[in-house]
């Protein structure tokens, strides 16, 4: 699929930015910002001249960012604008950009194929739109079984993870006796013999996991089922404040048992029909991979 490694690397950064938001709601780039905000994604709005965008406060241009080779970029803007921020965005070795439709110019491609740019493998563009596909790509990121594989369908079944995510009503609102977790709770429920090394921010490790729901134990998504364990940096944002606060200390061999708020895992907004609004989860893991970071490096 054309670009997908790329959509995956643009999510996979901890933090974000919007060029082309404005105060006009009507604007597709005030529409982009939203969908960062609406899904509690840090995001940073970039505009020359306005202080605030949707109650965010804005950065002038994207050589204010205070960490650009950490923050994947947005590019709502005429192509003009475009070509200077991909250009800024070389220098600041931002990790990767994605342009909506309508603002590349036949300019812009050529600097984007250009090797010498070094942005061949780091700029979507050409169509592909983040509030058709963004959704289904950060799904797949940390539940890769739930979708299907041709872009088609994963539209299709974005499409309606959405529409059934504003409808659906999760089963505790229902039921007066179930007391939700307020806390993360951790379990160490096997601790091997020897363990030299623990996971701390930064690290790169690979994780194998079941996920349920702490209402009803249903299972939502296993990387067992697929013999694939989930690679990530742990405690920077790429995952859900729960597996960032209740991974870190772990062991290679480590197996924990995570009981996690809705306030530590997808909140209000839930994750469409798979996780409803509200919910606590549960996760069986098990760290098999862990890459320390250098130090000097965070």
């Amino acid at each position: 699929m054309q670009f997908e490694a790329i959509k995956a690397q643009f999510f996979r950064s901890p933090s974000f930015a919007v060029v082309g938001a404005s105060k006009d709601q009507s604007k597709y780039g005030t529409r982009v910002l939203r969908w960062y905000l609406q899904r509690e994604l840090p995001v940073t709005p970039v505009h020359p001249k306005e202080t605030e965008l949707e109650g965010v406060a804005t950065i002038k241009s994207v050589n204010e960012l205070s960490s650009p080779t950490t923050t994947s970029v947005s590019i709502i803007t005429p192509s003009k604008v475009t070509l200077d921020i991909l250009k800024a965005a070389k220098e600041l070795r931002v990790p990767a950009l994605w342009i909506q439709p309508g603002a590349e110019d036949p300019a812009v491609i050529e600097y984007i194929k250009d090797p010498a740019n070094g942005l061949v493998d780091k700029v979507i563009y050409g169509g592909d739109c983040v509030l058709v596909d963004g959704d289904g790509i950060r799904a797949n990121l940390f539940f890769p079984s739930l979708l299907h594989t041709s872009t088609q369908t994963m539209r299709i079944h974005t499409w309606v993870l959405s529409l059934l995510s504003v409808a659906a009503i999760p089963a505790l609102a229902q039921d007066a006796a179930y007391e939700a977790p307020t806390e993360l709770v951790i379990e160490t429920t096997h601790m091997p013999d020897q363990c030299t090394t623990k996971a701390a921010k930064g690290d790169s490790i690979k994780v194998h996991y079941t996920g349920t729901l702490h209402t009803t134990g249903k299972k939502f998504d296993s990387s067992h089922d697929r013999n694939a364990p989930l690679p990530l940096k742990l405690g920077v944002g790429q995952v859900i404040k729960g597996w960032d606060e209740g991974l870190e200390g772990m062991c290679v061999g480590e197996k924990r048992k995570l009981t996690i708020p809705a306030d530590k895992a997808y909140g209000s907004r839930g994750f469409g029909n798979l996780i409803p609004a509200n919910s606590a989860l549960v996760f069986e893991t098990e760290l098999v991979e862990l890459q320390s970071a250098a130090r000097d490096e965070l």
